[in-house]
């Protein structure tokens, strides 16, 4: 009995609704009217599927209003850019999803109905430090040519004084394309062509929202009033609907479910209408009546867009892969976590919300830690870093850490914290070691076993050279020292104490009895013993490890003022580790017995080298020999 009541009423409403709005009936033409529709690639709105076929929210709405309407549909494709020329031409009839706003009203005419709601988001390159427009300073952003948020966005970033590249490309699948080939470190697109299409690039959404829109219809200034008036009716008809085409498409492209519950809408509907017509007749104003319907009809269209915002945004919450808790900024508790962070650390809603988040998953040696970053977020900072967090039953887990606190209005709302699971970078860290420090140990095997083949090539040349025995040893330890008195590296102390080692080498290519004569050489035999470096730089070039020590050896008898030999080389030509190697051959020699003469004594060997201070030995090389023998009490017999 009451639910025919209920239909009975609806039925009267129904005919004072046709009595008051006689213009609102369109009698359909027998005729079809071609209507012209501007179609760029805007998914999940207005698309070119993969079969040339027109698809998308806006295609649903137009096809249903034609077929109801007697209208043709003559699809007329190109970019957003071009549409919005054609349009400005009159040369289509009305372009799909288009963002409303003052500056495009005064070039177009726009329908009075919103179809949806959108807004702009900046994406950025995965991996990019990217969380505010500062970031952006010397970056290349992309944005679609002609796009409204992009051109918003533009000169938002010039207020702000930063100084980065914008580039246009023809469609907003091209934004994210421009970033996949790296053309572009970040990107404008609306936040629905964001949310479907993120997963297919290597992108992710910065917290930069900004330009909230109403996508609409959009017609030459001053013609299609007619076509205007007729969307604009169907789509106040589709919005009361849970069932229509619009609200089926909605959920069919954007993958939302109208979550609205029919009867107590129902019941506030016929509430409302009923008030407004009691009011209406009261007054006996028909202007009345039509007024107040048309702001109980926006009023329901606003409800269900704000519950469709709500699904939404819950949906993009529960889904995104990483953890995240949401943390009140006052007592840190958990306001709200999603399903990857029980996932990850083991707590459900129940048993994390309400609980001080830091008490849940950070491990007790790192409290300090976890002080700091609340700390940061109090003052407004982000917090980004790689660390170890605990799951319920106390394992730890790798993970890279954010914590944004979210201000609005100057007011503290929320800390967002987010967890992204990198354990397995942190096995791969661990098998690096394994390996550098295997790779280390057979490195310093390879240093021992050649050090070992340099002192027995040391050995061989001393057996053929008895007067001279342990010589290149002496030398070796001397020039090392003087190389450490200088503060040089460790790397050069090694290439001089090696050098010593083999200064002498050359020496296997002279003679045995030039070598082993008691008495003084000859001219041609002193010529033939000066060969020595030669002999031994043409032994030792052809090694691959430590190439520099065939020049050292080479240059170990050159001298500064260029009277040395075999090549005559002076000042810088002559490298360090020669120059050192020639004062400790020297200073050695003199302190050595030679079978032709005595062992000079200490301070006549460094009056020696100091007299040819500047001339024949680098002055700094020499000063640093004298300190190790006078004030250091160095000595050379330990090394026999």
């Amino acid at each position: 009995m009451q639910k025919r009541r209920l239909q009975a009423v609806l039925v009267v409403l129904f005919v004072v609704f046709c009595f008051c709005f006689p213009s609102c009936a369109y009698s359909r033409s027998r005729q079809q009217v071609v209507v012209r529709v501007g179609v760029y690639e805007d998914y999940p709105f207005i698309f070119t599927s993969g079969q040339n076929k027109v698809q998308g929210i806006y295609a649903d709405i137009l096809r249903f209003i034609a077929a109801h309407e007697g209208l043709k549909l003559e699809y007329v494709k190109g970019t957003f850019e071009e549409g919005l020329k054609r349009l400005e031409s009159g040369s289509i009839d009305v372009m799909t999803s288009i963002a409303y706003s003052p500056e495009r009203a005064e070039r177009f005419d726009f329908n009075n109905k919103a179809v949806f709601t959108n807004w702009g988001i900046l994406y950025k390159r995965k991996g990019l430090n990217v969380d505010s427009i500062l970031d952006l300073e010397g970056l290349t952003v992309a944005m679609e040519a002609g796009d409204i948020y992009g051109q918003y966005f533009k000169g938002l970033v010039g207020q702000f004084g930063i100084k980065c590249r914008f580039i246009k490309v023809s469609s907003v699948q091209d934004v994210f394309e421009a970033i996949l080939k790296g053309e572009a470190a970040c990107g404008v697109v609306n936040r629905i062509f964001g949310k479907l299409q993120e997963s297919n690039y290597p992108v992710e959404a910065t917290n930069v929202i900004f330009k909230p829109v109403e996508l609409r219809f959009a017609f030459p200034r001053g013609k299609s009033n007619t076509l205007r008036q007729i969307i604009d009716f169907h789509l106040t008809q589709m919005q009361k609907d849970p069932q229509s085409v619009l609200n089926k498409s909605l959920a069919k492209w954007l993958g939302e479910v109208n979550e609205e519950n029919p009867i107590p809408t129902g019941v506030y509907v016929l509430m409302a209408v009923l008030g407004i017509l009691v009011i209406a007749l009261s007054m006996g104003g028909y202007r009345v009546l039509k007024e107040n319907w048309d702001q109980a009809r926006e009023l329901l269209a606003n409800k269900r867009e704000l519950i469709r915002q709500k699904t939404f945004f819950e949906k993009l919450f529960e889904g995104i892969p990483d953890a995240v808790a949401l943390e009140d900024p006052l007592t840190f508790k958990v306001i709200k976590i999603n399903r990857t962070f029980t996932d990850m650390f083991g707590y459900f809603p129940e048993e994390a919300e309400g609980e001080v988040l830091r008490n849940l998953v950070v491990p007790e040696d790192r409290m300090n830690e976890a002080d700091l970053h609340i700390k940061m977020a109090r003052e407004g900072k982000n917090v980004e870093r790689v660390t170890i967090r605990k799951n319920k039953e106390g394992r730890d887990i790798h993970v890279l850490f954010k914590k944004i606190p979210i201000i609005l209005d100057g007011r503290f709302e929320v800390i967002l914290n987010t967890y992204t699971d990198v354990g397995y970078l942190a096995e791969l860290a661990r098998k690096y070691k394994i390996a550098r420090d295997k790779a280390r140990e057979d490195l310093e095997q390879a240093e021992r076993l050649w050090e070992e083949t340099i002192e027995i090539l040391a050995e061989i040349v001393e057996m053929r050279d008895p007067y001279t025995c342990s010589h290149q040893k002496r030398v070796s330890y001397l020039a090392a020292a003087i190389a450490i008195e200088m503060g040089l590296p460790k790397e050069t102390v090694r290439l001089v104490r090696l050098a010593g080692f083999i200064h002498d080498i050359g020496k296997i290519a002279v003679p045995s009895e030039i070598l082993n004569k008691p008495g003084a050489l000859s001219d041609i035999e002193m010529e033939i013993i000066k060969t020595h470096p030669q002999r031994g730089y043409e032994l030792l070039r052809n090694m691959s490890h430590r190439t520099q020590l065939a020049e050292i050896v080479y240059q170990h008898h050159e001298r500064l003022d260029g009277s040395g030999y075999p090549r005559g080389l002076s000042g810088d030509a002559i490298c360090l580790e020669a120059r050192i190697l020639a004062v400790a051959d020297v200073m050695e020699a003199m302190l050595s017995h030679r079978p032709y003469r005595s062992a000079f004594s200490l301070d006549e060997a460094i009056a020696e080298i100091t007299e040819g201070k500047d001339l024949l030995y680098d002055a700094r090389v020499v000063d640093a020999c004298v300190r190790l023998f006078k004030c250091k009490g160095f000595t050379l017999g330990s090394t026999s």
